[in-house]
Order: C-alpha cells, then sequence, then structure tokens
C-alpha cells in the first residue's frame, strides 16, 4: 500500500487529491532523512478468508476461519499461536481489524483472488493444536 504515494513522491508527484491511497510515502525514511515510526498495518485477502493485523510486535492472523495470535518479537517464523495466552490482545487487535474492515469495500462474490491450498504452502495454517 506504500508503492504508489513512494514511488509517486520519487517522482516529484503526489497522488490525486480526489483518490487518496491507503498508505504513506516512506521515501523519507528509505532516504536516511527519517526515522522508521511505529504503526498499524491491516490486510486481508479473499483467498483462504484471510485477515490479518500487525501492531507493534503482535501479529493478529485469521485464515480459513483459525485465528493465530504471535509475537513477532520472540517469534518471527510464526510458529506459536498465543491466542489462548494472550485473549486480551487478541480481542483488541480483532477489534481494531473489524474497524478498519468497515471502512473498505467489501469483497463481493464477482471479485477474485488467487488460492493456495496446503499441499501447495510450506506452512500449513489449520487448527490449532489443543
Amino acid at each position: 500500500m506504500d508503492w504508489l504515494p513512494t514511488l509517486l513522491a520519487a517522482a516529484g508527484t503526489q497522488p490525486d487529491a480526489r483518490y487518496q491511497p491507503d498508505g504513506e510515502n516512506v521515501l523519507p525514511v528509505i532516504l536516511g532523512e527519517a526515522a522508521v515510526r511505529p504503526r498499524t498495518l491491516f490486510w486481508r485477502y479473499k483467498g483462504q478468508e484471510q485477515a490479518a493485523v500487525r501492531s507493534a510486535d503482535w501479529k493478529y492472523l485469521k485464515i480459513n476461519g483459525n485465528e493465530f495470535l504471535f509475537d513477532l518479537s520472540k517469534d518471527q517464523r510464526e510458529r506459536a499461536n498465543l491466542a489462548e495466552k494472550y485473549p486480551q490482545v487478541l480481542a483488541e487487535l480483532k477489534e481494531k481489524w473489524q474497524h478498519w474492515n468497515s471502512s473498505m469495500l467489501p469483497i463481493t462474490p464477482d471479485v477474485r483472488s488467487h488460492s493456495v491450498n496446503g499441499k501447495m504452502q510450506a506452512d500449513r495454517y489449520g487448527v490449532p493444536a489443543p
């Protein structure tokens, strides 16, 4: 989401004011003129009904109806689902995602997306082990 505003800034122009992008210009960070600043990132994908939030060290992921919570400062490979251990963090991130999602255009049946099944990917997100 940051590509459009960043590339436009690098070209010396700005997005059309009538069509503001979701992302932001990160060119000053790339050029070392500004420090990296924390922010919350949201995304969704129709394939496997994916939803995700990255906020600070936490990542919420919903895929095929299964929910995961990861502490990326300790688990960059996203192996330990902490959803049951930190239900308050899970609820907070889910609420943030739902609020963000309500501001986006709906994903309708005519929207197409590529989907990968578990046999085609290295990580097989399935039902969490008890």
